[in-house]
Protein backbone atom coordinates (compact mmCIF):
# COMPACT_ATOMS: atom_id res chain seq x y z
CA UNK A 1 0.00 0.00 0.00
CA UNK A 2 1.08 3.30 -0.34
CA UNK A 3 1.11 5.43 1.76
CA UNK A 4 -0.48 8.94 1.42
CA UNK A 5 1.38 12.51 2.12
CA UNK A 6 -0.23 14.97 3.93
CA UNK A 7 -0.52 18.29 2.35
CA UNK A 8 0.06 21.51 4.37
CA UNK A 9 -0.86 24.22 2.90
CA UNK A 10 -0.28 26.38 5.97
CA UNK A 11 2.90 25.19 6.70
CA UNK A 12 4.79 28.39 5.19
CA UNK A 13 3.06 30.55 7.35
CA UNK A 14 3.37 28.24 10.61
CA UNK A 15 7.10 28.32 10.51
CA UNK A 16 9.36 31.31 10.72
CA UNK A 17 12.24 31.67 7.83
CA UNK A 18 15.53 33.32 8.55
CA UNK A 19 16.65 35.67 6.04
CA UNK A 20 20.41 35.32 6.09
CA UNK A 21 22.51 37.23 3.99
CA UNK A 22 25.50 36.27 3.37
CA UNK A 23 28.29 38.48 5.11
CA UNK A 24 30.86 37.88 1.81
CA UNK A 25 28.03 39.01 -0.62
CA UNK A 26 27.13 42.07 1.79
CA UNK A 27 30.92 42.88 1.70
CA UNK A 28 31.19 42.87 -1.76
CA UNK A 29 28.05 45.03 -2.64
CA UNK A 30 29.14 47.89 -0.12
CA UNK A 31 33.20 47.35 -1.78
CA UNK A 32 30.98 47.52 -5.41
CA UNK A 33 28.23 50.72 -4.25
CA UNK A 34 31.90 52.41 -2.71
CA UNK A 35 33.85 52.35 -5.83
CA UNK A 36 31.16 53.11 -8.05
CA UNK A 37 30.40 56.01 -5.80
CA UNK A 38 34.51 57.17 -6.17
CA UNK A 39 34.00 56.67 -10.04
CA UNK A 40 31.28 58.94 -10.42
CA UNK A 41 32.69 61.81 -7.83
CA UNK A 42 35.94 61.52 -10.00
CA UNK A 43 33.80 61.94 -13.20
CA UNK A 44 32.24 64.76 -12.26
CA UNK A 45 35.38 66.47 -10.67
CA UNK A 46 36.97 65.59 -13.92
CA UNK A 47 33.54 67.48 -16.03
CA UNK A 48 34.55 70.37 -13.53
CA UNK A 49 38.19 70.74 -14.25
CA UNK A 50 37.82 70.65 -17.95
CA UNK A 51 35.31 73.42 -17.27
CA UNK A 52 37.26 75.63 -15.41
CA UNK A 53 39.80 75.03 -17.76
CA UNK A 54 38.19 76.27 -20.63
CA UNK A 55 36.92 79.40 -18.75
CA UNK A 56 40.96 80.16 -18.14
CA UNK A 57 42.11 79.79 -21.87
CA UNK A 58 38.90 82.19 -22.88
CA UNK A 59 40.53 84.80 -20.09
CA UNK A 60 43.79 84.43 -21.44
CA UNK A 61 42.86 85.31 -24.65
CA UNK A 62 40.58 87.80 -23.60
CA UNK A 63 44.29 89.41 -21.85
CA UNK A 64 46.61 88.62 -24.54
CA UNK A 65 43.90 89.84 -27.30
CA UNK A 66 45.40 92.90 -28.84
CA UNK A 67 42.77 94.93 -28.10
CA UNK A 68 43.14 94.24 -24.76
CA UNK A 69 46.78 94.98 -24.68
CA UNK A 70 46.02 98.61 -25.63
CA UNK A 71 42.88 99.49 -23.47
CA UNK A 72 45.20 97.91 -20.72
CA UNK A 73 48.36 100.23 -21.90
CA UNK A 74 46.30 103.65 -22.13
CA UNK A 75 44.57 102.45 -18.61
CA UNK A 76 48.08 102.11 -17.30
CA UNK A 77 49.14 105.44 -18.70
CA UNK A 78 46.04 107.35 -17.30
CA UNK A 79 46.35 105.99 -14.22
CA UNK A 80 49.90 107.27 -13.88
CA UNK A 81 48.75 110.82 -15.26
CA UNK A 82 46.22 110.63 -12.60
CA UNK A 83 48.50 109.38 -9.95
CA UNK A 84 51.27 112.85 -11.09
CA UNK A 85 48.55 114.79 -10.86
CA UNK A 86 47.49 113.95 -7.67
CA UNK A 87 50.89 114.45 -6.38
CA UNK A 88 51.00 117.63 -7.97
CA UNK A 89 48.10 118.93 -6.42
CA UNK A 90 49.56 117.62 -3.05
CA UNK A 91 52.55 119.61 -4.20
CA UNK A 92 50.78 122.74 -4.96
CA UNK A 93 48.47 122.46 -1.70
CA UNK A 94 52.06 122.20 0.46
CA UNK A 95 53.46 125.29 -2.14
CA UNK A 96 50.16 127.40 -0.90
CA UNK A 97 50.34 126.75 2.63
CA UNK A 98 53.68 127.73 2.78
CA UNK A 99 52.64 131.19 0.51
CA UNK A 100 49.97 131.38 3.31
CA UNK A 101 52.64 131.17 6.05
CA UNK A 102 54.99 133.24 4.61
CA UNK A 103 52.47 136.06 3.08
CA UNK A 104 53.89 139.13 4.99
CA UNK A 105 51.00 141.74 3.36
CA UNK A 106 47.79 140.33 4.56
CA UNK A 107 44.77 141.45 5.11
CA UNK A 108 45.36 142.14 8.24
CA UNK A 109 48.77 144.04 7.75
CA UNK A 110 46.64 146.46 4.76
CA UNK A 111 44.09 147.09 7.08
CA UNK A 112 46.42 148.09 9.78
CA UNK A 113 48.56 150.43 6.83
CA UNK A 114 45.29 152.24 5.81
CA UNK A 115 44.01 152.63 9.49
CA UNK A 116 47.01 154.78 9.62
CA UNK A 117 47.42 156.98 6.56
CA UNK A 118 46.28 160.31 6.07
CA UNK A 119 43.98 161.80 3.89
CA UNK A 120 46.63 163.63 1.54
CA UNK A 121 48.41 160.29 1.06
CA UNK A 122 47.48 157.91 -2.04
CA UNK A 123 49.70 154.93 -1.90
CA UNK A 124 50.89 153.72 -5.31
CA UNK A 125 52.50 150.64 -4.48
CA UNK A 126 53.72 148.05 -2.04
CA UNK A 127 56.09 145.51 -2.51
CA UNK A 128 57.74 143.34 1.19
CA UNK A 129 59.29 139.77 1.51
CA UNK A 130 59.12 138.14 4.46
CA UNK A 131 61.13 140.89 6.67
CA UNK A 132 59.82 143.80 5.17
CA UNK A 133 57.82 146.03 3.09
CA UNK A 134 58.43 148.97 1.26
CA UNK A 135 55.31 151.57 0.52
CA UNK A 136 55.52 153.44 -1.97
CA UNK A 137 53.03 156.79 -2.44
CA UNK A 138 51.89 160.55 -3.30
CA UNK A 139 51.45 163.24 -1.25
CA UNK A 140 50.69 166.78 -0.77
CA UNK A 141 52.98 167.51 1.87
CA UNK A 142 56.16 166.43 3.64
CA UNK A 143 53.78 166.90 7.51
CA UNK A 144 51.52 164.15 5.88
CA UNK A 145 54.17 161.84 5.11
CA UNK A 146 56.14 162.02 8.03
CA UNK A 147 52.71 161.49 10.05
CA UNK A 148 52.05 158.28 8.20
CA UNK A 149 55.56 157.28 9.36
CA UNK A 150 54.86 157.90 13.03
CA UNK A 151 51.82 155.92 13.22
CA UNK A 152 52.93 153.15 11.77
CA UNK A 153 55.98 153.02 14.01
CA UNK A 154 53.50 153.11 16.87
CA UNK A 155 52.32 150.17 16.04
CA UNK A 156 53.08 146.71 17.07
CA UNK A 157 53.37 145.04 13.78
CA UNK A 158 56.67 146.57 12.75
CA UNK A 159 60.04 146.90 14.03
CA UNK A 160 61.43 150.07 12.52
CA UNK A 161 59.94 152.63 9.69
CA UNK A 162 61.54 155.20 8.13
CA UNK A 163 60.97 157.21 4.99
CA UNK A 164 63.59 156.33 2.69
CA UNK A 165 62.59 158.73 -0.14
CA UNK A 166 61.07 161.77 -0.68
CA UNK A 167 60.88 163.71 -4.61
CA UNK A 168 58.77 166.60 -5.29
CA UNK A 169 57.81 166.44 -8.85
CA UNK A 170 54.52 168.49 -9.87
CA UNK A 171 53.56 170.50 -6.95
CA UNK A 172 53.45 166.49 -5.31
CA UNK A 173 55.76 164.79 -3.13
CA UNK A 174 56.52 160.77 -4.34
CA UNK A 175 57.95 158.81 -1.02
CA UNK A 176 58.68 155.41 -0.10
CA UNK A 177 59.12 154.76 3.15
CA UNK A 178 60.64 151.12 4.29
CA UNK A 179 58.92 149.11 7.17
CA UNK A 180 60.76 146.27 8.82
CA UNK A 181 58.08 143.67 10.22
CA UNK A 182 58.32 142.02 13.70
CA UNK A 183 59.71 138.47 13.86
CA UNK A 184 56.08 136.97 14.76
CA UNK A 185 57.40 132.60 15.27
CA UNK A 186 60.14 133.95 17.76
CA UNK A 187 59.09 136.83 19.32
CA UNK A 188 62.31 138.08 19.30
CA UNK A 189 63.07 141.59 17.45
CA UNK A 190 65.17 140.85 14.56
CA UNK A 191 67.59 143.72 14.33
CA UNK A 192 69.79 142.33 11.14
CA UNK A 193 68.91 143.74 7.79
Amino acid sequence: MSKMKDLNFFGPYIGKKEFKIEKEKLTHLSILVFILFIIILGVKNQIKIKSLNNEVSQLRNQVENEKNKGKVEELLSEQEKVDKIKENMTKIKLADEKIEEYDSINEELLQVISSKMPEDILLTSINGDINSIELYGVSKDKYSIAKFQYSLQDTEIFLNTFISNILLENSKYNFSIHLKLRDEESGIDDEIN
